[in-house]
């Protein structure tokens, strides 16, 4: 009734004849304005894109309509919105007519001052204060206000569940407007019981934690299960397979340091099935390795979050393998020893698993290479080159399992090693020091593929020389340096021991060898944990390679 009273008088307002102004299609370098008394209808759209149409064939709209051109044309120009609200929300505001259209920005501040307007020409303006106080006590200034918001609950971290819209526990939220009242708000709502896959319990997330959450969960056949404070919650045990029933009633106080309060209760029905678990591969890795996590029960894998502490600055990309869900980690060479805690959420539950990093033992060794190689091959130019084409290569890898068992030891057809993964070298040349990024083979012999996959790049670079590098899947690859030939091309399926090359002395090196190292989505890591020649992994019945948990049946 308030705002009926409201628009009445404010349309006697504007359309006294005092204060009519006689505004048509205004024409200015080609720019065709739409005004007040053409306009057939303003759309208001929001600071959240909900859209509000006002039409010129009745009472509201014409007095709505009016209300926007009367801020439009007692507006103030200024050189440029203030800096402070330059990149913040703004109604849109459309006056149409026929085919023509006429946009303006409104910025409304929620107590009425600083209000501005940006016109289709890319005009700024301040609106009088005087004008948009009125606007701010709609229904559809409600965006305005932070508080008029109501609160969203997520369901076991996936559903956002509708609060209920009517009846004896019909939801409602209050919020202070300009007027200095509490209003109520409106906002999204339904009165259809809705059922949700849970998995492993009933997790319920706020985005405005409530001040009283009391839960009810009923079995089918009307059994009360629960009924108590949410905190509680821990004492409830459901089994895969139960179907059961929720109310939820959900409570935030009036309270004179607050500018709104409100009831939300909800009810819905929820299929519960197993929570989701997680399982390393190995308890224990050296620095620079790898390890992969396997997950049980989970539908929807882009939903896990991982985080670890101390942290490994490595975000996991998920694979789905039959009923599983896996995921290679690696930890770079720079962290210290010590034991590392992943925590994995989904769907509203948490599970930790700690793993210890130890020692890799890398050492300091000087390194030296003809001034000749150092300057072609070590110079900003080529370490740019090589870091452009290294950036492309590891964006992208088989979203399938490519690799199968252990990696060779040995791709160099049994040549010493020169030079292991880790060790910093300290280059002479230069006097610069940087982390060898795989292992180097001495002397000249068939250069063969460690493990099954897809050969992705093959090339000549100044500082790799020449390279092949192999996809194995899930962001696993592996890089073949400094070759004297190629075998393959790119494309190639290659299998566990085919020639890719033949050793050679190209690139950043000072021997005639193979530079063979391993990366996991651009980070280089460990290799020897994958290697065929694993004692401890066989000294312990752990399988070779990367091992992967399996369920046991």
């Amino acid at each position: 009734m308030k705002n009926k009273l409201f628009l009445a008088v404010l349309f006697i307002a504007i359309f006294i004849p005092t204060v009519v102004a006689v505004i048509s299609y205004n024409t200015s370098d080609d720019v065709t304005v739409v005004s007040a008394d053409l306009a057939e209808a303003v759309t208001v759209a929001d600071l959240d894109g909900k859209e509000f149409v006002f039409k010129n064939d009745n009472d509201e709209g014409k007095a709505v309509i009016a209300q926007f051109q009367q801020m439009i044309d007692r507006s103030e120009a200024i050189p440029a919105l203030p800096e402070a609200i330059a990149g913040d929300s703004f109604y849109k505001v459309t006056f149409s007519v026929d085919k023509l259209e006429t946009v303006y920005k409104f910025y409304f501040a929620a107590d009425g001052n600083d209000t501005y307007l940006v016109n289709s020409e890319g005009e700024a303006k301040r609106v009088t204060a005087s004008l948009t106080e009125e606007f701010l006590k709609t229904n559809f200034a409600q965006s305005v206000y932070a508080s008029s918001h109501a609160p969203t609950l997520t369901l076991s971290g996936d559903h956002v569940v509708l609060p209920v819209k009517s009846g004896a526990t019909a939801s409602s939220w209050m919020y202070t407007n300009a007027s200095g009242n509490f209003v109520a708000a409106v906002f999204e709502s339904s009165d259809e019981i809705e059922t949700y896959d849970v998995e492993g319990g009933l997790s319920l997330v706020f985005d405005n934690e409530p001040d009283n959450l009391a839960v009810r969960v009923t079995a089918k056949d009307g059994t009360e299960l629960f009924n108590d404070q949410y905190s509680a919650i821990g004492s409830l045990t459901l089994n895969p397979g139960d179907v059961v029933s929720v109310t939820i009633a959900a409570k935030w106080y009036e309270d004179e340091t607050r500018d709104y309060y409100g009831t939300m209760n909800y009810a819905f029905s929820a299929s519960v099935s197993a929570a989701a678990e997680f399982y390393p591969g190995v308890k224990s890795l050296e620095q620079g390795g790898l390890v992969s996590v396997t997950a049980l029960n989970v539908k929807d894998p882009s939903k896990i979050s991982v985080s670890c502490d101390p942290e490994v600055e490595f975000e996991p990309v998920w694979y789905v393998d039959g009923e599983y869900c896996r995921t290679l980690i690696s930890f770079d060479p720079d962290l210290e020893p010590g034991t590392y805690t992943l925590t994995f959420d989904y769907a509203g539950t948490s599970q930790q698993m700690s793993l210890e990093l130890k020692d890799a033992g890398f050492k300091i060794r000087d390194f030296t290479v003809d001034d000749e190689v150092y300057e072609k091959a070590y110079s900003p130019e080529s370490l740019t080159t090589f870091k452009a084409e290294f950036d492309k290569i590891v964006k992208e890898s088989s979203d399938e399992r490519l690799w199968r068992g252990s990696f060779l030891a040995n791709p160099a057809s049994g040549l010493p090693i020169s030079a292991g993964f880790g060790h910093m070298f300290n280059l002479t040349n230069g006097q610069v020091s940087f982390r060898h990024s795989g292992v180097d083979y001495k002397g000249e012999g068939d250069v063969l593929a460690a493990n099954n996959g897809v050969v992705v790049y093959v090339g000549e670079l100044d500082y790799s020389g020449k390279v092949v590098v192999v996809d194995h899947g899930w962001g696993l690859k592996t890089w073949y340096s400094r070759l004297s030939e190629i075998s393959v091309n790119v494309g190639d399926e290659v299998v566990r021991g085919d020639k890719l090359g033949v050793t050679g002395d190209t690139g950043f090196t000072n021997q005639v060898g193979l530079h063979m190292s391993m990366t996991l989505w651009g980070k280089y890591v460990l290799p020897y944990s994958t290697w065929d020649d694993n004692s401890e992994y066989a000294s312990a019945g752990i399988p070779l390679g990367i091992p992967l948990y399996e369920k046991e049946s």
